[in-house]
C-alpha cells in the first residue's frame, strides 16, 4: 500500500492479470447466472478499465443507433463476449460453438469446403491431406458429431476423372463461387457432375452428413463472423 495524496492506491504483480471477481450475467428472461469478471484492486485504476473495456464495447453497441431505426429496418448486434455486461444476455454459449471448423476455415477462404481430404490439400485449401484428416478427427471429438452445412450452401457431388477418384461432396457459397465446376476443374482437373443439391440441409449427400441432434446446436451465425474468428481466437489471459 502506498499513499497518493489523501488516499491509498492497491496495486498487484506487475505483468500479472487483473484478479477475478464473482459477478453475474443478466438474462433475457430475468435470471441471473453467476460468473467471473476482471476487477482492478484500485477503484480508481478500475473505473478506468471499465471506461475502456466494457465501456467501449457499449460505445459500440450504440454506435449504429439503433433507436433511429424503423420497423422495416432493424439493427442487430451480434456481440461474441466473455465479459459481462449491463445488458440482458438472450443466450450464453461456448467457445467451441463459435470457433470455425475445419471446413470454416476452407469456405472463408475461397467460398468452397471439400469432404475429400485429398482434394482439399489438391485445391490449396489445407496444407495436405493427412492434417486436415487429423483436424476433423480432434473436432468431432471436441463436438461430438461432424461439421454440419449451413444455412444457404449448396453442394455437389463431383468425381475427378482420374483411375480410382471416388465420388466427393463440396459445400459451397453460391454468391462467391457462382459455377462450381468450373472451380472444381481449375482446381483438381476435369470431374464428373452428378448432383446438385441446394439449401444443405435437404436430402443429406454423401460426405456432409447431417445430424439432427447436431442441428439443434448449430447457431445461424453470419459468415462475417467465421472470418473474423478465424484470424481472432479466444482471448486468453497472458502468463504469469
Amino acid at each position: 500500500m502506498t499513499s497518493v495524496g489523501s488516499r491509498s492506491t492497491r496495486w498487484f504483480a506487475l505483468g500479472a492479470w487483473y484478479p477475478l471477481l464473482d459477478a453475474t450475467r443478466e438474462m433475457a428472461d430475468g435470471s441471473l447466472v453467476a460468473c467471473e469478471a476482471v476487477h482492478h484492486p484500485d477503484q480508481v485504476a478500475e473505473a478506468f478499465r471499465w471506461r475502456a473495456c466494457e465501456g467501449e464495447v457499449l460505445q459500440i453497441i450504440e454506435r449504429g443507433r439503433g433507436a433511429r431505426r424503423m420497423a422495416d429496418a432493424p439493427q442487430r448486434v451480434t456481440v461474441l463476449t466473455d465479459i459481462p455486461l449491463p445488458l440482458p444476455v438472450d443466450e450464453l454459449i461456448t467457445t467451441d460453438m463459435v470457433r470455425p471448423r475445419a471446413e470454416d476455415r476452407m469456405l472463408a477462404q475461397a467460398g468452397v469446403a471439400l469432404s475429400n481430404a485429398e482434394d482439399a490439400a489438391r485445391a490449396g485449401l489445407w496444407s495436405n491431406g493427412n492434417a486436415l484428416r487429423v483436424a476433423r478427427h480432434h473436432e468431432r471429438e471436441r463436438h461430438g458429431y461432424d461439421w454440419q452445412p449451413w444455412a444457404g450452401l449448396a453442394r455437389v457431388r463431383y468425381r475427378r476423372n482420374a483411375n480410382g477418384a471416388h465420388w466427393s461432396t463440396a459445400a459451397y457459397d453460391p454468391t462467391a463461387v457462382q459455377d462450381i465446376e468450373a472451380w472444381l476443374a481449375a482446381k483438381l482437373g476435369p470431374v464428373e457432375i452428378a448432383l446438385l443439391q441446394m439449401q444443405g440441409r435437404d436430402a443429406p449427400l454423401e460426405g456432409f452428413v447431417i445430424e439432427p441432434s447436431a442441428a439443434a446446436d448449430q447457431l445461424a451465425i453470419p459468415p462475417w463472423i467465421v472470418d473474423a474468428a478465424a484470424d481472432f481466437p479466444a482471448r486468453a489471459p497472458p502468463d504469469g
